[in-house]
């Protein structure tokens, strides 16, 4: 194998849980060429990362494939690993020519890390050798920055700081506002040396917000929404010692830079889709902590995007104080 096609669009957190698979691919072949296409504006989620030879961003329009289709053609691939099955990567496969083609399936039964993996078994690679932890690189400069936004901010170097995802993709993933704010009136009052801050992306600011209206002291409380791109959101994670997070694309990128973190799960499942290991580069190597409340919920995990009980209660009777002592 010389050249290698690996293909999955997004979105954040499924492109980091495919790094494990890029890392088995590089180690099976160490002197290929692997070209990875993903979405637009997700590059930089796989830049600097030294098995990759080139990531390509793919728009998803026609206009983008015609564009995408004869670079491909030209880089007369052996193989095509589609993690991301659709008509859109299909046509991809197709454009590329490879003479070799490994497809993605499905398996709930298995966490995604894994299931990834498992498409590399025609090839020989066995998951079970395989190391899970995920990968994302950090830029010098990232780290510089953020070092001046917290200096900026009034955190000192030395500083405990505790970032807080407070949104998620789905309401059924969302803890309640009601829910954040004890957390965040708990967390402010009983480690008084400690710095808060919101952390996340556009969806979570109307949430950080509405939450810095009804906490009992907006005065401790940063937000970060909005403040960083990428690659300082990693460097920003670096530096944190915890994270308290929904199952979003901030929880897996704070587990690809280790980044000890507790993530709240209500309609997802914690075997499928829960946070990879610390790598082996974490500044504290400490385990991710899920937490979700099933008692008396057979429904839990349900997967959907909306609470059919209406009471979303695998979320609401997650306690505050059980939040804090994780």
């Amino acid at each position: 194998m010389k050249q290698i096609l690996i293909i999955r669009l997004g979105a954040i957190g499924d492109v980091l849980m495919t790094t494990p698979t890029v890392r088995a691919l590089k180690a099976k072949y160490p002197e290929a060429e692997l070209t990875y296409v993903t979405g637009k504006g997700l590059s930089s989620v796989l830049a600097g990362l030294p098995y990759l030879s080139e990531v390509i961003e793919f728009d998803k329009t026609l206009k983008g494939f015609l564009a995408l289709a004869p670079k491909l053609q030209a880089k007369s691939f052996d193989l095509t690993v589609n993690l991301q099955p659709s008509i859109k990567t299909g046509l991809l496969r197709l454009a590329a020519g490879a003479k070799h083609t490994l497809t993605y399936k499905r398996d709930h039964a298995f966490h995604a890390v894994e299931n990834t993996l498992k498409t590399l078994e025609p090839l020989g690679i066995d998951p079970a050798t395989c190391s899970r932890y995920t990968e994302f690189a950090i830029t010098e400069t990232a780290h510089e920055k953020v070092a001046v936004l917290l200096a900026e901010r009034g955190v000192a170097a030395d500083s405990p700081i505790v970032l807080v995802t407070p949104g998620a993709t789905a309401p059924s993933r969302q803890w309640p506002v009601e829910n954040l704010v004890a957390f965040l009136d708990l967390l402010t009052e009983t480690r008084p040396n400690w710095r808060v801050g919101f952390f996340g992306g556009g969806g979570d600011k109307a949430i950080a917000e509405a939450a810095l209206e009804q906490v009992k002291h907006p005065e401790r409380l940063l937000n970060f929404i909005g403040a960083t791109n990428l690659k300082e959101s990693g460097a920003l994670l670096r530096r944190a010692s915890a994270l308290v997070t929904m199952d979003t694309g901030p929880m897996h990128l704070a587990a690809a830079v280790g980044c000890p973190l507790v993530a709240l799960f209500g309609a997802t499942s914690t075997r499928r889709t829960g946070p990879a290991p610390p790598p082996p580069t974490a500044r504290i190597m400490r385990t991710p902590l899920t937490l979700v409340h099933t008692e008396g919920l057979d429904c839990v995990p349900c997967m959907e995007r909306t609470c059919k009980r209406g009471d979303l209660a695998c979320l609401t009777r997650l306690s505050p104080q059980s939040v804090l002592t994780a």
